[in-house]
């Protein structure tokens, strides 16, 4: 056991707060220099920052280390830099340490987005951050600490990145919204099922918010968590006073905001951006009189996506949608060898509605490299459902390609007793952090006794564990033979079910083998699984479009207590009208032209789905010319898709997946409306940069790709843009909007003189300004035209404030 866990058994941990702040008023940060290198130019500034939050009462504190990452020393043209930096943080923190507390090695986002969002893969990210973190290890920290992640996929590379060097105990750390989501649609569940899943040792959240608005998010995460719990908020949201960045929380305000979240059952807390010794010494003395609390959530089968999960307990029984897997359906098999997704993305949906909780995705035909295209339909079906994914093959490969691009904590489908099979597969499982099904199965094919299925499940947890694989990820498969060919098959299928409910393991079958021979399988399907529910079976794999097998599904968890209230069984007997007919849900009015067929053109923009866009468009431009493209359907769809975003049934994925495709559509129809002799629509020029001293840019970089594909000609100057060089370029370009981006509260204020010397200068130019730290109290106040929340928003803002109208045409 770690020494940071011996004392969290004991207490709650408390964490230093804002590093920058303290830096900046001692005059050693400068604006636009690197915070890091002062880690080698002035060690001392960093090592007395580090003894006033000891002297104040901090547990723990973090390296001066939070930008040490390859990519964000890169831009200071320091990334040769790397290991030098990060491990003088580490030594520094040490130093003043000694053995009164503990020393976490901080690490915060590249700024990039992790594939297939962006432009980073994920065994690039894994590999820069164990750069890091070997460097910090190396310094000598105790623990690690990945903070201030908008995205849970980065977060999950830091933590496998640091997993490669080492087993210290890492606390992850993701930045949420007022929505009580991040950025990318992470919900506090998903959030904890996914990082609990890969190894974290504490869950948590930091800085985006106010420690008041930060309360309800802590609440979710403690809720949801086995491990332990940080809180690390803001000294409330940012304001400008007297041309300066103030928080304005007090300490007594921000400590009776600590309470609720001790209360809650928070083992380590601290103060991010606003805070300082004196926030630090207040929260030391409310810990110490508050009594510790444990309020671990018990540990259980759990699965995930990026934005949805669900806990084995809570629901009580689980359907996994069987329906993508091409054996015997021809026409998943065609739209495979024509590389057409949307049937496996149209399918897909169909069983969420229906009643799924988990979508299986197989691509095993005939001529098919499993391997390339199981990634490819995974990252196609879970941009168009939020439920989790089971990624279904027999070739290891085709699994370990795709745990690289699934979302959340995925279900692979699956290992077996085969020595062979788990030597390739458990690895990956355990790195990933995903769950996994368990065949019970092995070289001498399915066992016909108890005992010889008991042996496999023995092999397999052993197995597992040599792995550090959680007995709480496994889920074991009991195989029912075919009844007209095995007639004790069900039989030992239910007592394998009762042995292992018994043990406390969970359990799942695949219902219609049962049948396999017979007629009228359908009774006998419905039969076995009303049976193996009430022998302790946990899931099943089946088809949720079928309304025999729902409904006998739906009334086996109400009668076993799953279903409170039968709430989910009279639903469902509402909507059942006829033994075959389902009404799962009436067809979008939007996704629909006139003609009554669906726009296969603004579906794929809806959707995200680039499959076929050439054909697609080469069969429109027959009946219809370039432009009509665009304004019966590519607008329209990318309108919807803002829409969509802005009533948060889509996240920022959904966003740029509809981005993408709208812009490769307008350059596939580009020389098409050059032969024509026609252009798009221009609707104004926009001119963007992030501000002078600020070297963030992926924010802006979003709200250039919307504002072009809502045909808008961007120029786009950069991060870190001189306000001299800024203001000649407004000369000769002459825009109709600036766009100033700043995420830093030290550089949020350039914005002010970038705007009086735009007035100064008598450019005639509309100023749009937005960024985290930014809000519309302190546009009003810098006297901008316009504030742009995120980058819906902002396309919003350009068209009003230029007049224009591109709604478009009907669909």
């Amino acid at each position: 056991m770690q020494k940071v866990e011996q004392e969290l058994k004991k207490r709650v941990l408390v964490i230093d707060g804002a590093m920058g702040s303290l830096l900046q008023a001692s005059g050693v940060f400068k604006k636009g220099m690197c915070p890091e290198l002062i880690n080698l130019e002035t060690p001392d500034a960093i090592e007395d920052v580090h003894r006033q939050y000891i002297e104040a009462g901090a547990d723990i504190i973090e390296t001066n280390s939070f930008g040490g990452n390859f990519f964000k020393l890169k831009q200071y043209g320091l990334e040769d830099k790397l290991y030098e930096i990060n491990y003088q943080a580490a030594a520094i923190a040490k130093k003043a340490m000694g053995d009164k507390g503990f020393v976490a090695g901080s690490i915060g986002p590249t700024g990039k987005m992790i594939k297939t969002e962006g432009e980073l893969s994920l065994e690039e990210a894994v590999k820069r951050f164990s750069e890091q973190a070997k460097a910090l290890k190396d310094g000598g920290v105790d623990l690690f600490i990945v903070e201030t992640m908008f995205d849970l996929w980065e977060a999950k590379a830091a933590l496998m990145g640091i997993r490669q060097v080492c087993d210290l105990p890492v606390i992850c750390q993701l930045t949420y919204q007022e929505n009580g989501r991040t950025l990318t649609g992470t919900d506090p569940k998903s959030h904890v099922i996914t990082l609990e899943g890969t190894g974290a040792f504490a869950v948590g959240t930091n800085c985006s918010l106010g420690a008041k608005e930060m309360i309800p998010i802590v609440k979710e995460i403690r809720k949801n968590s086995s491990v332990y719990v940080s809180a690390v908020p803001n000294a409330g949201l940012p304001i400008l006073v007297d041309g300066k960045t103030v928080f304005p929380m007090k300490p007594d305000e921000f400590c009776a905001c600590a309470k609720d979240m001790l209360k809650a059952g928070v083992n380590i807390i601290g103060g991010c951006c606003g805070t300082t010794p004196e926030f630090i010494k207040a929260l030391r003395k409310t810990v110490d009189e508050h009594e510790k609390i444990n309020n671990f959530r018990k540990s259980t089968f759990s699965l995930c996506s990026r934005t949805k999960g669900f806990f084995l307990d809570e629901i009580g029984f689980f359907l996994i949608g069987e329906r993508l897997n091409p054996t015997a359906r021809k026409k998943l098999t065609k739209a495979l060898n024509e590389n057409d997704l949307s049937l496996y993305m149209d399918e897909a949906k169909k069983q969420e509605l229906a009643g799924a909780n988990v979508i299986d995705v197989n691509v095993g035909a005939p001529g098919i490299d499993e391997k390339l295209m199981l990634p490819e339909a995974i990252s196609f079906v879970q941009g168009a459902i939020e439920c989790p994914i089971s990624i279904d093959s027999s070739t290891p490969d085709a699994i370990k390609e795709s745990l690289k691009i699934t979302d959340g904590k995925p279900l692979v489908n699956s290992v077996n007793g085969k020595e062979k099979t788990l030597e390739l597969l458990l690895p990956d499982i355990a790195r990933h952090g995903s769950s996994a099904i368990c065949l019970l199965v092995d070289e001498d094919g399915i066992p016909d006794t108890l005992e010889k299925r008991i042996a496999i499940i023995d092999r397999i947890l052993k197995r597992a564990k040599e792995y550090n694989i959680h007995e709480k990820n496994l889920i074991f498969d009991c195989l029912a033979l075919a009844v007209a060919a095995e007639p004790y098959g069900p039989k030992i299928a239910l007592d394998t079910i009762r042995y292992l409910n018994e043990r406390g393991y969970p359990t799942l079958m695949g219902i219609s083998n049962v049948s396999y021979g017979l007629p009228t399988r359908k009774y006998i399907n419905s039969a076995f699984l009303t049976m193996c529910m009430g022998a302790g079976l946990k899931a099943s794999i089946g088809n949720p479009v079928s309304p025999t097998f729902m409904v006998n599904l739906k009334a086996g968890k109400f009668l076993l207590g799953n279903d409170h209230e039968g709430k989910e069984y009279l639903e469902f007997a509402k909507d059942l009208k006829k033994e075959k007919v389902v009404k799962i849900k009436k067809t979008d009015k939007r996704d629909i032209e006139k003609n009554g067929s669906k726009s296969s053109l603004y579906k794929a923009v809806l959707e995200g789905n680039s499959a076929r866009l050439d054909d697609i468009i080469i069969d429109r431009l027959i009946e219809e010319e370039p432009m009509q493209l665009i304004k019966k359907h590519l607008i329209p769809a990318i309108n919807e898709v803002g829409l969509r975003y802005d009533r948060q049934e889509y996240y920022l994925p959904q966003l740029i997946a509809g981005a993408q495709v709208m812009k490769k559509a307008f350059e596939i129809l580009k020389p098409k409306m050059m032969e024509n002799d026609t252009k798009h629509d221009i609707y104004g020029k926009v001119m963007l940069a992030t501000v002078e001293g600020d070297v963030h840019d992926i924010g802006k970089n979003i709200v250039k790709v919307m504002l072009e594909n809502f045909g808008f000609d961007v120029v786009d100057l950069g991060k870190d843009v001189k306000t001299n060089l800024l203001i000649e370029r407004l000369k000769e370009e002459k825009p109709d909007v600036l766009g100033l981006s700043a995420l830093m509260t030290t550089t949020m204020t350039e914005m002010e003189k970038i705007i009086s010397l735009v007035r100064e200068n008598n450019i005639d130019v509309k100023i749009m300004v937005g960024g985290a730290v930014v809000d519309q109290e302190y546009a009003d106040k810098i006297g901008a035209d316009a504030y742009g929340e995120d980058a819906m928003d902002a396309v919003r803002k350009a068209k009003k404030i230029l007049g224009v109208d591109i709604s478009g045409g009907e669909k």
